[in-house]
């Protein structure tokens, strides 16, 4: 037999190397197939499955954005899958989902493909301070706010709900008057949308509107529906001296049924009460309007259609009269100078 030479041993050796590296697949291409597996246990809602993939991409490349991605889709979707029967082991699911959106933009701070997901999960945790954290550095339209203030706003909500709760109404208009809320609208009105905050059917709302004297938010605290107000509601504002609360039924997200509003203007101490139906915000059918004053308070029936005040008749100066004095009063008949304006629940008018 001959001897093997050296270099023959070398040969054979490197061939073998040759041949492994040709099999190996680079890491490109294995983070390529991690990421389409875990895609494909999303598709099939294998979501545990899904994890373990999108967590091996991640091993292979720390700053994959589409493998924190797939695992907050993964958490979320385990989440959704349990809430209705384990809240709590859900609410676990949806912090896991939170952290990974959280690492998506630690990496890519304008990724808006996760900022709808982040604000549904903090708003199922009930996390306010995260939630308008979102908001500010996705949906404002003006100058993002600072910690500082976003903290703020999050203890005020908390306040104004605890208050809500008690239908405190007292010490709820007295809150409104504090800067924090004069803030607070603002921010909700460069959102452009409503700030919603519900849990089992029942929140706070702090929704951009435009009022001739609540300026431009307002608040709901009560029933929802799909995120639509649905049930029994309060609905309250404030700006400079005028505080207005109204309490009844909606529907469809609209004041739809019985309800009394209650009007205060502090700056020329009148208050004014207002029980009657409401149809899609706007006053409907008869109503009654009391109106206080410090030496005295006065009482009309009167009427509308559809927002439409019903005239009983007109003056020869061209008043409209809408109701006339009570039996019994020595204050004057009610009238209107603006008889063809649309009234309703503050907001609402316009509807």
């Amino acid at each position: 037999m001959k001897p093997i030479r050296f270099y023959q041993i070398t040969a054979v050796f490197m061939s073998i190397l040759f041949l492994l590296a040709g099999c190996q697949k680079s890491a490109a291409e294995q983070l390529k197939e991690q990421l389409e597996l875990g895609q494909n246990y999303l598709l099939e809602m294998n979501y545990e499955e899904a994890v373990v993939a999108f967590s091996k991409a991640i091993e292979l490349d720390p700053k994959s954005i589409d493998g924190y991605l797939g695992i907050g889709q993964a958490r979320e979707g385990q989440a959704e899958a349990v809430l209705a029967d384990n809240r709590e082991r859900a609410l676990g699911y949806y912090r896991q989902a939170a952290e990974a959106y959280e690492q998506v933009l630690v990496l890519s701070p304008q990724n808006t493909e996760i900022e709808e997901h982040l604000i549904a999960i903090y708003k199922e945790l009930g996390d306010v301070e995260k939630y308008l954290e979102v908001l500010n550095q996705f949906k404002i339209s003006g100058d993002a706010r600072s910690p500082e203030d976003i903290q703020e706003y999050a203890d005020f909500i908390e306040r104004l709900t605890a208050l809500c709760e008690k239908e405190n109404f007292e010490e709820i208009l007295q809150l409104m008057q504090e800067s924090s809320f004069g803030e607070l609208q603002k921010f909700v009105q460069e959102t452009g949308n409503p700030i919603i905050l519900d849990h089992d059917g029942y929140g706070i709302g702090l929704y951009p509107v435009r009022t001739e004297y609540y300026g431009d938010c307002m608040v709901y605290y009560g029933q929802f529906s799909a995120g639509k107000r649905q049930g029994k509601g309060i609905w309250l504002g404030y700006h400079e001296g005028m505080n207005y609360y109204a309490t009844g039924e909606w529907s469809e997200d609209l004041p739809n049924g019985a309800f009394e509003a209650n009007i205060r203007n502090s700056n020329i101490s009148k208050n004014m009460v207002i029980n009657g139906k409401v149809e899609n915000g706007l006053w409907d059918g008869s109503a009654q309007w009391t109106i206080s004053f410090p030496d005295r308070t006065d009482s009309y029936l009167v009427s509308f259609t559809k927002g439409k005040w019903n005239i009983l008749r007109y003056t020869e100066s061209g008043v409209a009269i809408v109701a006339e004095s009570p039996e019994g009063s020595s204050s004057g008949s009610m009238i209107t100078h603006t008889p063809e304006k649309a009234e309703g629940i503050e907001g609402f008018e316009q509807q």
